[in-house]
């Protein structure tokens, strides 16, 4: 029987009296020869292989067990790559046999090695290995409320996973920044046995300002091996509303946690605008409460120039909040639409008065216009705009959607500018509002009691 693969090279396989064994994988591979009948056979009737597809790490080695279950012969014959070695290849014993492959490519670089099983000159069986060359160690870094009373202790888990097949790992782990994680020192990754995942938790600085943060730190191992490693985790929460925020555009002292607030101040969150004049030109913060009923929103923005003249509809080309949500899975969306139909509201002083309007609803519910059952109050004083906002989830959300405590909500806001003439740009809480419409880049809301 002739095998082609999808590029057109070929080889004559000759199995064992009629029965052929393969691997299939996405990879399509051709047929060619005088084939009468096919029947699916279990693996114990000629030949089964461990696997063809192997994620090690660079230097490391991985082992591809053979066994048959017939009494021939064969030998193992090996095609390899300039960036993979053979470490072990003693052919078959008690009908077993392994061939270990050690890994020289660097990370990211897959390596494609054939072993051919064969009876003299003649391949009876034909696989393609690939081998794909990871990092040694891979992180997954998750963050959750220590206390639910204190919303400023958090904890942080660190899962790693061990690359190797090999090895074992052992090492400690190092932040760089920012600098009030940096002072953590320290913190021993203990021992990680070969091609295992290992776990521990630790306690986190006081988060007292919410937000986004990008991480960066090292794993050294004891090895003298460092690697480096960024990553973003999120502290943004959604207060229960023991006591309920009178929604009159004055931030009253104590009528809202700003533990929870969000902050939008800093140049990476400043998007289309290249004249930034700093935290005094536009920059701000929002909170979110909530209950079983409603949903409420403060904002308090700093702009040096408040100019809004636009109606509801396209407040957004004027000083203005706009912020979106989205809860549970996404229905049925049409074809190019996926993540991009989430609940989308602008707050705005337009010339008729404080407004909210509805550009978007997750799954196309409601239709675009002003929120009626929404309470919203926006005053200017000063350089400062306050944005206050309440909604019954029965009309913010999809219907029959039911926000409960523990639960995520996707979400995100933006303030705009206009100094006086067209709209500058804006400055962003995560994305997915502004410069495109997708949910996967708002960060995720949970919601405390």
């Amino acid at each position: 029987m002739i095998c082609y693969d999808s590029m057109g090279n070929s080889k004559e396989i000759y199995g064992n009296n009629g029965v052929f064994t393969f691997l299939a994988d996405d990879a399509p591979i051709y047929l060619v020869g005088d084939i009468k009948k096919v029947e699916r056979l279990d693996n114990t009737k000629f030949l089964n292989y461990n696997g063809s597809d192997f994620h090690i790490s660079k230097n490391n080695i991985v082992n591809v067990e053979i066994q048959k279950f017939v009494p021939d012969n064969y030998t193992i014959d090996v095609v390899l790559p300039s960036c993979v070695e053979v470490v072990k290849n003693d052919g078959f014993e008690n009908n077993k046999a392994v061939v270990s492959l050690k890994n020289t490519a660097d990370f990211g670089e897959k390596s494609l090695v054939t072993i051919h099983v064969m009876d003299g000159d003649k391949i009876v069986s034909s696989i393609d290995v690939n081998i794909y060359s990871e990092i040694s160690i891979t992180t997954d870094l998750s963050v959750s409320l220590a206390d639910k009373v204190d919303l400023n202790q958090w904890k942080a888990t660190m899962s790693i996973k061990n690359m190797s097949q090999s090895k074992a790992v052992k090492g400690y782990l190092q932040f760089k920044s920012p600098e009030s994680f940096a002072k953590l020192g320290k913190l021993d990754i203990g021992i990680i046995p070969r091609g295992r995942t290992g776990k521990f938790t630790f306690n986190l600085p006081e988060i007292t300002k919410k937000g986004q943060y990008l991480l960066d730190y090292i794993i050294e191992l004891d090895d003298g091996e460092v690697l480096e490693y960024t990553d973003s985790i999120d502290f943004t929460l959604a207060k229960y509303a023991e006591k309920k925020p009178k929604i009159d555009g004055v931030l009253e002292k104590g009528e809202w946690p700003m533990n929870i607030a969000m902050y939008a101040d800093s140049p990476n969150q400043i998007k289309r605008m290249n004249d930034w004049g700093g935290i005094n030109d536009l920059s701000g913060k929002s909170g979110i409460m909530w209950d079983e009923d409603n949903i409420y929103i403060f904002a308090e923005v700093t702009d040096d120039v408040f100019c809004q003249n636009e109606p509801g509809s396209s407040n957004w080309k004027g000083d203005s909040m706009q912020f979106g949500i989205v809860y549970g899975e996404e229905g049925f969306v049409a074809i190019g639409q996926r993540y991009s139909t989430f609940h989308e509201i602008g707050l705005s002083l337009s010339p008729e008065g404080p407004v909210a309007y509805r550009y978007l609803s997750q799954d196309s519910c409601y239709e675009p216009g002003y929120c009626k059952d929404a309470v919203v109050a926006v005053k200017r004083s000063g350089d400062k705009t306050i944005y206050e906002f309440m909604m019954p989830w029965r009309s913010l959300l999809r219907p029959g959607d039911h926000p409960k405590e523990g639960d995520v909500l996707g979400y995100s806001f933006l303030f705009n500018d206009n100094d006086g003439g067209e709209r500058r740009g804006w400055i962003e809480y995560a994305s997915g509002i502004g410069e495109t419409k997708d949910s996967r880049l708002f960060t995720y809301l949970t919601l405390v009691k």
